[in-house]
C-alpha cells in the first residue's frame, strides 16, 4: 500500500449541510489528504448524516475545528502542511 501525502491539509469554510460535509470528508480520504481544518460553522463530521455520506471517512481522518479563523491555518502552514478548498460559498 502506498503512504498518503502528509503534506496536504484541506479546510473547509462555512458548510453547515451534514451530508456536504460528509462527502468532503470522503473526498479528502480519497485523495490522500493529512486532515482537515474545519472553520466557525462548518457542520459536525459526527452528526449522523454527515457519517453516513462520508461512508466511515471521518473515522479515519483526523480533523479540528479552528476557532479563531483564518489564524489558525497560520499555523498549520507554519507546521508545513499545504492546503486545497472547495470554493466559498456565498
Amino acid at each position: 500500500p502506498t503512504t498518503p501525502p502528509t503534506d496536504l491539509n484541506p479546510h473547509w469554510v462555512r458548510y453547515s449541510g451534514g451530508m456536504v460535509t460528509g462527502s468532503l470528508f470522503r473526498s479528502a480520504l480519497a485523495f490522500g489528504v493529512a486532515g482537515v481544518v474545519l472553520s466557525p460553522g462548518c457542520a459536525d463530521p459526527l452528526y449522523r448524516k454527515a457519517i453516513r455520506a462520508s461512508m466511515g471517512a471521518v473515522f479515519k481522518l483526523p480533523y479540528t475545528f479552528a476557532p479563531h479563523w483564518p489564524e489558525a491555518l497560520s499555523q498549520v502552514k507554519a507546521g508545513g502542511y499545504g492546503f486545497f478548498a472547495p470554493p466559498p460559498q456565498n
